[in-house]
């Protein structure tokens, strides 16, 4: 595990949706910087193909979710808990 990310907390575990994922993991972090919470979600697809996204829980309503800059210059943490995140749900 990357010693500089957040604690991350596990929210939930869906089945897929019609666009072909298998299963939906969802995951939150609180920055220790900005305070801002952020939702991580992980799509599990065939052949053990993931895919991870992010955004802050403020934006979860808006269908750019996944675009909005957050302007609080510290991506190389919320990076580093992505990828503490899918290392952690493939252990499983």
């Amino acid at each position: 595990m990357l010693e500089s990310a957040y604690p991350f907390y596990f929210i939930q575990k869906d089945k897929g949706d019609s666009i072909g994922s298998l299963y939906v993991s969802l995951y939150r972090f609180k920055s220790t910087k900005s305070k801002l919470v952020y939702i991580v979600r992980v799509e599990e697809y065939e052949y053990s193909i993931y895919a991870v996204k992010f955004y802050q829980k403020n934006h979860s309503l808006s269908k750019n979710k996944y675009r909005m800059m957050t302007n609080t210059y510290e991506p190389r943490r919320i990076i580093n808990t992505c990828i503490n995140i899918i290392a952690h749900y493939i252990s499983k």
